[in-house]
């Protein structure tokens, strides 16, 4: 008897949940809320041709309004060519057009506010789309293998692009990024290697893990004053990004962040870097420089190793930044020079990581003391110079002329930090 009433309530459920699925002109759909009059298109397998989904259909004595696209709506549906979509959509379910691998083109509403979970992935005749301004996300691998995809366009709207989002979108040669983007995820346009240059907006942040990682075209891309850090990978295997000008704003550099970037020649580290993840310069084979800021405090290991090119190393901290092993450089030139601010040769001399290099130049002025008021009496026209050492103590010049007099060190010369040597 137990079973038998089981048995019971399992089918009335059943009977129950088929009723909120019913059929409209060919299309199965999925009732939302019947009090709000609402449904989504529903699981249709065998959808194929052109399609155009209403704005509204009918059951019953009800008509109900098509708000969404619902989860695998149309799943590997291989013979779908193209779809239009109603105004008032505003979400497209998970794996909605996954696989549609013969759909070319797709209209969607200016009402639509989310791209759903591998939405569009593998879609392999799309070549080009526009998203409404409507549009607020994109979820994680939502375009994945979309390789034909060549443009599109992104909207004002938008605030994040989800991990994988443009993965291998080989094709994909351009994108206008929003000033309202705050976030890209990881791998968001790995593997899109006809990608050949960036803008990232004002408001962006963090650049996630592989994020731009095997753009093999990416030549240049300007990185906004907004961003605090650069994920694991992110530009790893762009090789043909020959500069990169990192902004102020920056904190960390992740691992392997421009590993295997051949073509970089020179790059400008800020003054507000504290880390420099493992691996993040190794193999850059053209970098034949680079300055390393006062505020860097920890590189990771093989951070510049088969850097074959680089030749001269500044770096500025006055306290050699923790490396952890002896491999940072590893199989940069033997020939090559490090550059320390005045007084620290010793220092780095039996640092773990800086003690391979054989020449060590201590020939480098930092910022030292910067509050020591300009003293307004005296200026450079008549020779008069006020002079501090680094310890604040002002000492007994009083002219140029007795500049030479100095031991040779950093001093503030009339309120500006110099090197006399």
């Amino acid at each position: 008897m137990k079973k038998l009433i089981a048995f019971l309530v399992f089918a009335i459920a059943a009977i129950c949940a088929n009723a909120q699925t019913f059929e409209y002109k060919g299309l199965s759909y999925n009732i939302l809320s019947k009090t709000d009059k609402t449904c989504e298109v529903a699981e249709n397998p065998y959808a194929t041709g052109n399609i155009t989904v209403p704005k509204t259909v009918t059951y019953g004595d009800s008509q109900y309004t098509v708000t969404s696209i619902g989860d695998y709506a149309f799943y590997y549906c291989l013979s779908l060519t193209s779809i239009s979509l109603p105004d008032g959509l505003t979400s497209i379910g998970y794996q909605a057009f996954y696989e549609c691998s013969s759909l070319a083109s797709i209209t969607l509403p200016e009402s639509l506010t989310s791209i759903g979970n591998w939405a569009f992935a593998f879609c392999t005749c799309l070549a080009s789309i526009t998203l409404p301004e409507s549009l607020t996300s994109i979820g994680d691998n939502a375009f994945w293998g979309c390789t034909s995809l060549n443009s599109i366009t992104l909207p004002e709207s938008l605030t994040s692009i989800g991990d994988n989002a443009f993965y291998n979108c080989e094709s994909l040669a351009s994108i206008t990024l929003p000033e309202s983007l705050t976030s890209i995820g990881n791998c968001a346009f790995c593997g899109c290697s006809s990608l050949a240059s960036v803008t990232l907006p004002e408001s962006l942040t963090s650049i996630g893990d592989n994020a731009f990682d095997s753009c093999t075209s990416l030549t240049s891309i300007t990185l906004p004053q907004s961003l605090t850090s650069i994920g694991d990978w992110a530009f790893s295997g762009c090789s043909s990004l020959t500069s990169i000008t990192l902004p102020e704003s920056l904190t960390s550099i992740g691992d392997y962040a421009f590993a295997w970037c051949y073509s970089l020649a020179s790059i400008t580290l800020p003054e507000s870097l504290t880390s420099i993840g493992y691996s993040a310069f190794s193999h850059c084979e053209s970098l034949t420089e680079i300055t390393l800021p006062e505020s860097l405090t920890s590189i990771g290991n093989w951070a510049f190793a088969f850097c074959t090119c680089l030749t001269t190393v500044n770096s500025y901290a006055t306290n050699p930044p923790v490396c952890g092993d002896n491999n940072v450089f590893n199989a940069i030139p033997s020939d090559a020079v490090l550059h320390v601010p005045v007084g620290c040769k010793g220092d780095y001399a039996t640092a773990t990581g800086w003690s391979v290099f054989k020449t060590i130049i201590d020939d480098l002025a930092t910022s030292g003391v910067d509050e020591i008021e300009r003293d307004t009496e005296t200026n450079d026209a008549d020779g008069l110079i006020v002079v501090y050492n680094l310890q604040g103590h002002r000492m007994n010049i009083s002219s140029r002329s007795e500049l030479p007099t100095l031991p040779a060190g950093i001093y503030i010369i009339n309120g500006k930090k110099q090197l006399v040597k």
